[in-house]
């Protein structure tokens, strides 16, 4: 039998963070999901294992302590959060496939910067994930093991993409 990669996604009760969750609840993933809205939290743990009984389901407040227990970090939080969130995870985001999904206008900068030493995907959600039929979602990073394993979760979930392969430059490369 094969491992099942845990999934933490931050910022789990958000509208997107929601709607990732139970949308990858049924693929081969352990679910970690973090939020500090605790009532919320249950509540999504709750509707999550009614729909799927079978599926392997945490919460947890702390953002550290997600993104230390999680194989993939999946960011869903409002993009005024997401510099003090990778602050919060930069410590124990070494090495892990973060993905961080925002709406197109509101693409982040450059998280890369932020994690160094993590593979940072970017997915930037032109439409409402939750009532447009016509979304897109344009994932761009530059490590092809995290662009596959973020089209991965996007296929479960069945929402349309383009994918942008792009070189990120790092701080410790200018010369």
């Amino acid at each position: 039998m094969a491992v099942k990669n845990t999934v933490a996604i931050i910022g789990a009760t958000t509208t997107t963070g929601a709607f990732i969750a139970k949308g990858i609840s049924n693929g081969p993933y352990r679910l970690l999901l973090m939020d500090c809205a605790i009532d919320a939290l249950d509540a999504l743990q709750s509707d999550i294992t009614s729909v799927n009984a079978d599926v392997e389901i945490d919460a947890v407040q702390c953002c550290k302590d997600a993104s230390w227990e999680a194989d993939i970090i999946v960011v869903a939080v409002a993009a005024d959060e997401l510099e003090d969130t990778a602050r919060k995870m930069q410590e124990v985001a070494t090495c892990k496939t973060v993905i961080s999904i925002t709406a197109a206008e509101n693409a982040p900068g450059n998280l890369q910067k932020l994690l160094p030493y993590s593979r940072v995907i970017n997915v930037a959600v032109a439409g409402n994930i939750l009532f447009d039929k016509d979304i897109s979602l344009f994932i761009e990073g530059n490590s092809e093991e995290a662009i596959n394993t973020a089209v991965e979760m996007i296929k479960i979930i069945d929402l349309p993409y383009n994918v942008n392969k792009k070189e990120h430059e790092h701080e410790n490369e200018k010369k």
